[in-house]
């Protein structure tokens, strides 16, 4: 796990490159609405950390311009894959296609027909694997997204290498959903993005935290993201802003001199120099980033009154920080 001081400064320093593809219109298969939009709402995202600092150079492949080909497609990747970087990370919208006799996946060209779609996913992960980059992410936005999993589940063809993360929209038998909006998984993962999947003191948006918002949002219905991983640290995507301010969380060890402390709300606070309301607004911010906890009340009101607050577990982690100066 990726010590959570280091995260920020990690992420803003290297060097990142973002490829996303968007494809809406084909020769032989269906028209799609929103793929290219999808590209196009996840770019500025990308582009740059929530306090404005560059993050990804970004990339973008949109059916309507060029003809997308499998010849096309799979000179960007080349390209894409063989370009030095700390992290590259690769989104694909369009339609996916799975070839029963192979028992393979495929990435559908504009220029794809039945049984010779285009980007085979063996393929795909064998440049993501040979790829100079620490961190090599793969996102999905389509049917048949996790077909991806036979090229390396047992007796297939390829494995996964150290630092290659793959995160899919759908199940080998499912199909990707779109609305109104846009794609569904997309929908969601732009808002993970944004903040919704951040941990609440660093503000880091891991593509594990990704994942599990997505997953939990679909709830099993429909479509069921899938994640595959051989990495030993996770791949920080986006920095937001954090729920609870690092000068809060410095003062930690002011307000609890030792981890099983109980803090006495509403009253004087402990911590040298606050004012009381510099110290609600401290207990207020723990309470949003889940460090602290009422003590003995099922509710939050209770404790509001007076009544007490402890660390919870992912608070004396914190505090263990802070006291060793690590934070």
């Amino acid at each position: 796990m990726a010590e959570p001081d280091d995260t920020r400064a990690a992420a803003s320093s290297e060097v990142r490159r973002a490829l996303l593809i968007g494809i809406d219109d084909y020769a032989t298969f269906p028209k799609l609405d929103a793929c290219v939009s999808d590209v196009q709402r996840l770019r500025p995202l990308l582009e740059r950390h929530a306090d404005g600092r560059p993050n990804f150079v970004v990339e973008t492949l949109e059916s309507g311009g060029e003809v997308l080909t499998e010849a096309r497609l799979t000179q960007a990747l080349r390209q894409f894959f063989a370009t030095p970087a700390d992290v590259l990370l690769l989104y694909f919208a369009g339609h996916g296609a799975y070839d029963e006799f192979e028992k393979a996946g495929y990435l559908v060209a504009q220029d794809g027909v039945k049984d010779d779609y285009g980007i085979g996913m063996e393929r795909l992960i064998g440049y993501a694997n040979r790829a100079k980059a620490r961190h090599r992410v793969i996102v999905l936005d389509c049917c048949h997204a996790d077909a991806v999993d036979n090229s390396f589940a047992t007796g297939g063809l390829v494995s996964l290498a150290d630092g290659v993360v793959v995160l899919a929209a759908t199940r080998d038998e499912e199909e990707a959903i779109e609305a109104e909006a846009g794609g569904v998984f997309t929908t969601l993962l732009a808002a993970a993005l944004d903040g919704a999947a951040a941990d609440p003191v660093t503000g880091a948006v891991s593509v594990a935290n990704v994942h599990g918002y997505i997953d939990a949002a679909l709830g099993g219905g429909e479509q069921s993201p899938t994640f595959k991983a051989n990495v030993a640290r996770w791949c920080v995507v986006r920095l937001t802003e954090p729920v609870v301010p690092r000068e809060t969380v410095l003062r930690l060890t002011s307000y609890f001199e030792r981890p099983d402390d109980e803090l006495p709300l509403g009253m004087e606070p402990p911590a040298p120099g606050d004012t009381p309301d510099e110290a609600a607004a401290d207990v207020q911010a723990l309470r949003e980033a889940g460090l602290i906890k009422p003590v003995g009340h099922e509710h939050e009101y209770s404790a509001a009154l007076g009544r007490g607050a402890c660390l919870t577990p992912l608070g004396r982690y914190y505090w263990k920080r802070v006291q060793e100066a690590r934070f």
